[in-house]
């Protein structure tokens, strides 16, 4: 396995243990976690820069494998389990949005 996917992979399988744990739901009721990755994989340098996962081009172009990525984000009282949102978002936004509404 490339060593970005299995690192991202252990990851978001860390993350979604810890919060799944009893004692950490009972203590974070409403922490919001965003797990994100910036634009694309660097094809630079060839198989140890990532995959764009079949999407075309990489980190610095302009197509679909340059700029996105998965994002995951939890926040128990405001998004309900299993929703899936393919809306077009920026990690700019972020900051104002969160800033906003909590």
């Amino acid at each position: 396995m490339n060593p970005y996917v299995f690192f991202k992979s252990t990851v978001i399988v860390v993350l979604c243990t810890s919060c799944n744990n009893n004692a950490v739901k009972g203590s974070l009721p409403n922490i919001i976690i965003i797990f994100t990755d910036d634009n694309g994989p660097w094809m630079v340098y060839g198989n140890h820069g990532g995959s764009a996962g079949g999407l075309r081009e990489a980190k610095g172009s302009v197509f679909e494998g340059g700029f996105r990525v998965p994002c995951i984000m939890k926040w128990p009282k405001m998004i309900p389990k299993g929703v899936i949102c393919s809306n077009i978002a920026g990690t700019i936004d972020l900051l104002p949005t969160i800033a906003e509404i909590t």
